[in-house]
Order: structure tokens, then C-alpha cells, then sequence
């Protein structure tokens, strides 16, 4: 009699040492924190008052410049010494300048053409609202944008703070008819980010 054939097993997978890899993290490697409102006012607030720096100036490398905004940073949160980069606070910066240009533009546009009884309150939420039409999400940044805009370091170095030293030669205006900088020199649309050779923002010249 000839013994039947027994199929061979499929091999079985080794699920223990997969989901240890997935479930831990790399080592070196951080999980990346979501930014809240507070972190991002305070990042805006050392920007503000390093760059507006009396008594260092222009002795300011950009290196040195950053880590003292990282090292306010953290120390305004309380954090330790690992706590976000120097180039996620820059990026992150960087962001929120977009932002507030466009808002701020938006804004100064508006009120420029204002209507007959037209208040600043309502020409505000017209501008919040061409902001939502254009970029397709709101406005978040209304602390950041009060700050900034009392800044005299943002006013003089807004152009190339946002868009670095390279800057696209095209100029362009938001869908709303209106350019999107509070300087209309600055007609650069702020959501044509692939048009833009973006490099890190410096610290700003004076």
C-alpha cells in the first residue's frame, strides 16, 4: 500500500519581529509633533525679537541667528534640548509668512476700495473669505499676523523673507483680482509654490 502524499505547509510568517519593527520607532528617528497655536505664536515672538536685536545687529550670522530663536523657543516652552530643529522651525516660519502676506494683502486691498458704511469688521471677513476661496482652507494665524505686522524687520524684509533670495520673475494675482503682499510691489501669488526657487530664510539684512 502506498502512503498518501501529505501537501507541504505553507511556510509560516514571522509576525513577531514585523511588528516590532513597525510599532518602535527607529532609532534616530523622532515621531513628528503636530504644531499648536501656541508654539507657533511663540516661534513668531523670537523671530520678532532677535531679529529686531539692537545690540547684536548685523553681528548676527544666520547659523547663530537661528539657534538663538530654537534656544528662546525651547526655553519658552519648556522644553528639552531635542525639541524641534532649527530647520522645522524655519520651515514652519516660513509658512506662516506666506500666510500672513496673502492675508494681510488681502486685507490692505480691500480696505483701500472700501464701500460707502463698509466697517473694518466686515471688510475683515471678506478678506478671510477670498483667503479661504484661494488657498482652499482658513486663515489661522490671527495672533501671528498682529505681531508681524507691528514689526519693522517684517515690514522692510518681507519679500525676500518669504521667498528667499531667488524669486521668480513672473507676477501674478490671486483669483480675487486683488495681489496677494501687503506691499503691492509684491505681486507674487503665494499658492504657486512650484514657480518659486524657495531657499531657507536668512536672517533678515539691516
Amino acid at each position: 500500500m502506498v502512503p498518501e502524499t501529505q501537501p507541504t505547509p505553507p511556510p509560516q510568517r514571522r509576525k513577531g519581529k514585523k511588528q516590532v519593527r513597525e510599532g518602535v520607532a527607529q532609532p534616530g528617528r523622532q515621531k513628528p509633533t503636530l504644531w499648536v497655536p501656541h508654539e507657533e505664536l511663540v516661534l513668531v515672538n523670537a523671530w520678532v525679537d532677535i531679529s529686531e536685536d539692537s545690540i547684536q545687529g548685523n553681528a548676527q550670522p544666520g547659523e547663530h541667528f537661528w539657534f538663538r530663536i530654537l534656544e528662546r523657543f525651547r526655553e519658552e516652552l519648556g522644553k528639552c534640548d531635542d525639541y524641534r530643529t532649527k530647520h522645522q522651525l524655519n520651515s514652519k516660519l516660513r509658512e506662516i509668512a506666506r500666510g500672513v502676506s496673502k492675508i494681510n494683502g488681502l486685507y490692505n486691498n480691500l480696505k483701500n476700495q472700501r464701500k460707502s458704511g463698509q466697517g473694518d469688521e466686515e471688510i475683515l471677513q471678506e478678506a478671510l473669505q477670498f483667503y479661504l476661496d484661494e488657498v482652499g482652507k482658513p486663515f489661522k494665524w490671527h495672533d501671528c499676523w498682529k505681531l508681524l505686522v507691528r514689526s519693522s524687520r517684517w515690514i522692510t524684509d518681507e519679500r525676500d523673507f518669504i521667498f528667499g533670495v531667488q524669486q521668480s520673475k513672473q507676477m501674478k494675482t490671486g483669483s480675487s483680482g486683488y495681489t496677494t503682499s501687503s506691499d503691492a510691489r509684491v505681486g507674487q501669488d503665494l499658492n504657486q509654490d512650484d514657480e518659486l526657487e524657495l531657499e531657507e530664510i536668512e536672517r533678515p539684512m539691516g
